[in-house]
């Protein structure tokens, strides 16, 4: 039955914040070089401002993830979030130090980490029951569209010489505010059965949770185990047995290579290859998210393993071609390489997340999935930091060069050990 239009309204407008939070998040990759020149800080800082951003996702995601579920209206925190991706953007833009970008990216982060996991949620609350299988795939698209968009914004303010540091953070602003506006006025559903959070892009229907990662929250005795039987039961790294620490390598190793890309990939493209064009530079990181996107929707069909295993493999081939691209001057290969690692990114998200939810005892699954993203912001923060300050201190194609080095050997012991993990 098809939902009423003022749910189909509803619908539209949190696919929108979705949209609006990953297109804000995706905005600044292109400009940090331009940020960079204009205000003079190193690459140990450059690498500072992912980090941070990543930082405060993470800690509204673990902090906030099941507040919504709580929550009467699940706006109610929908739309403070957006409030801040706003704030952040707008402190952006009117940024004239690096300070202020820091306290932009902090900002947007923090909101973005809000605001996902509750309109992932409402998500499968607004489609009708018999189309709830639609939920993860608008969820996928409406962030990959989103993650594109930003950079796209930034490459046609940099063609047309518009203000490139300040007006796609007024147009991302503006629009958070006016799905904020929206959702405010349009009619909501009355809840009936809490649904539980989820990270952002993870969003799940029922009898399908393994391919799309769904996370569930434990109740006080979801077992209906005695207190004492409760007690004896191993930790939770114990429980979920070796494939997590490989999955959350597999985790880390996709999203410091997709950190790689859209955060330095600008700066190595200028300083080694001597690309000056800004513009074509903010259309390839708009293809890599979408090639990424892509990538998340196809890797869905295929065994966690597999998908795990194959996106590891390509990352470990795609960033050394980036190195060898950027030492011989070869914007075609580094091009290449670059989308390649998006291909990898993809599959193994998506194959290291529905990994841990078959891993995980079905009661402890959504502390498994928060111990997850935690090794995997933490395991990708580190190496890009390290990145920068290597950068600083050798130069950008020694650093580039070990971090290739690094990738093929955190790949080399995923795959060793592959085998031994679960075959579906």
């Amino acid at each position: 039955m098809r939902p009423p239009d003022t749910h189909s309204r509803a619908l539209a407008l949190v696919l929108g914040a979705l949209v609006v939070a990953m297109a804000n998040s995706t905005a600044p990759s292109p400009l940090y070089r331009l940020f960079q020149i204009q205000w003079g800080f190193s690459a140990t800082t450059l690498t500072l401002v992912y980090a941070v951003y990543s930082g405060g996702v993470l800690t509204t995601l673990l902090s906030l993830g099941r507040l919504s579920d709580r929550l009467r209206d699940r706006r109610l925190l929908i739309v403070p979030a957006l409030g801040v991706i706003a704030a952040g953007a707008l402190c952006i833009a009117a940024a004239t130090s690096v300070g202020g970008l820091i306290v932009g990216r902090l900002l947007s982060g923090l909101g973005t980490g809000a605001l996902t996991g509750a309109a992932s949620a409402a998500l499968v609350e607004l489609i009708a029951p018999v189309a709830r299988k639609r939920a993860a795939m608008l969820a996928t698209t409406s962030i990959t569209a989103g993650a594109a968009l930003g950079p796209a914004l930034s490459a046609l303010a940099l063609w047309l010489h518009l203000g490139a540091t300040h007006l796609p953070f007024i147009a991302t602003a503006l629009a958070a505010l006016g799905v904020a506006g929206g959702l405010m006025r349009v009619g909501w559903p009355a809840r009936t059965v809490a649904a539980t959070a989820v990270p952002a892009g993870m969003v799940a229907d029922e009898g399908a949770e393994r391919a799309a990662g769904r996370t569930m929250a434990s109740a006080a005795a979801p077992d209906g185990r005695p207190d004492a039987a409760r007690e004896r039961e191993p930790g939770l790294l114990a429980s979920c047995g070796p494939a997590f620490p490989v999955a959350a390598a597999a985790l880390a190793l996709a999203w410091a290579a997709g950190a790689f890309a859209m955060t330095l990939a600008p700066s190595l493209a200028e300083r080694l290859m001597g690309i000056h064009d800004r513009t074509i530079i903010a259309l390839l990181l708009c293809a890599l998210q979408i090639v990424m996107g892509i990538a998340q929707l196809l890797a869905r069909h295929a065994a966690p393993r597999t998908a795990l295993v194959v996106g590891t493999v390509l990352v470990a081939l795609a960033v050394p071609v980036c190195a060898l691209a950027s030492w011989w001057g070869l914007a075609a290969l580094f091009c290449g390489g670059t989308l390649a690692i998006g291909i990898g990114y993809g599959a193994g998200f998506v194959g290291a997340a529905a990994m841990i939810n078959d891993i995980a005892p079905a009661h402890r699954r959504a502390s498994a999935v928060s111990l997850f993203y935690v090794v995997g912001y933490g395991g990708s923060a580190l190496p890009i930091l390290a990145f920068g300050a290597l950068a600083d201190a050798f130069g950008f194609l020694p650093a580039t060069a070990l971090f290739a080095l690094a990738s093929v050997g955190v790949a080399a012991a995923i795959v060793r050990v592959a085998p031994r993990l679960p075959a579906q």
